[in-house]
């Protein structure tokens, strides 16, 4: 009697297959076998559908109001040389009319302190006078992009919006 309760229990992988199953060892036994790894593809097949219908960021993208260029100059370059440059850069940024403030570090990144880096922090106007997509933190650092690709031998890229490149 306890021998029919364990086998109905584990699912019919032990005990006699002819009453479980209608049929002998041998399907029985593929059945045990296979049923994992049937599981296994199920469950990645579910979870590929779940991948493509969530979306792919954990946080959406939001106007913070504000964005960073970071600027990195050839190896060995002066400080007096980052700085001209963050001053250039500057002075691109404060032309963009949805700008309100620019200031500039040189000697100093994200990756570290060195004489050839710097970042540039612009501020933006407030929300509401910046309404419209056209207007958007991500759409202003778009169009500062090709500005800062203008100048040989230096680097300055503003980090893309949905993530830090």
């Amino acid at each position: 009697m306890n021998q029919q309760k364990n086998d109905r229990a584990i699912g019919g992988c032990q005990g006699r297959p002819e009453q479980v199953f209608g049929v002998g060892n041998r399907t029985r036994d593929a059945f045990c076998v296979n049923s994992p790894v049937i599981v296994f593809f199920c469950g990645l097949g579910l979870s590929y559908l779940i991948y493509q219908k969530v979306p792919k960021g954990f946080v959406p993208v939001e106007d913070q109001g504000y964005f960073i260029t970071v600027i990195q100059a050839p190896e060995g370059a002066s400080l007096e040389y980052t700085s001209d440059v963050s001053k250039q850069v500057e002075a691109v940024l404060q032309k963009i009319p949805e700008v309100d403030g620019v200031f500039g570090v040189t000697g100093f990144s994200f990756t570290g302190t060195a004489p050839n880096r710097g970042l540039v922090f612009a501020t933006l106007k407030t929300l509401s006078d910046r309404k419209g997509d056209i207007h958007s933190a991500e759409s202003i650092v778009n169009r500062a992009r090709p500005s800062g690709r203008a100048w040989p031998r230096r680097r300055c890229r503003s980090p893309s919006w949905r993530g830090a490149s």
